[in-house]
């Protein structure tokens, strides 16, 4: 996945970078490189980024659900809101 992948991701999920690494669980400075190229994701965050593409694709709203939810739930909430889409979307 190239970077300009996983920026579109996050600002599909209207989230800056420090939103979206708590999102995932990984670092603002690791979602910097990988937006940058400068460091490729391991293949669990490459999985997971995979995930969130999947439920962006089958639900174009689901950055405001997800955006929602994390204000109101946080961020543990608003990805299984996100994990629970993409599941849904592929099990029709």
């Amino acid at each position: 996945m190239i970077g300009s992948e996983i920026t579109k991701i996050r600002k599909n999920l209207l989230m800056v970078q420090e939103h979206f690494s708590q999102l995932i669980g990984a670092t603002p400075s690791a979602i910097s490189r990988w937006e940058t190229g400068n460091l490729r994701p391991s293949a669990y965050f490459e999985s997971l980024l995979l995930v969130l593409k999947k439920a962006q694709e089958n639900d174009i709203d689901i950055g405001i659900k997800a955006a929602q939810v994390a204000a109101e739930d946080g961020y543990v909430k608003a990805l299984y809101t996100i994990l629970k889409a993409a599941f849904e979307a592929s099990h029709g």
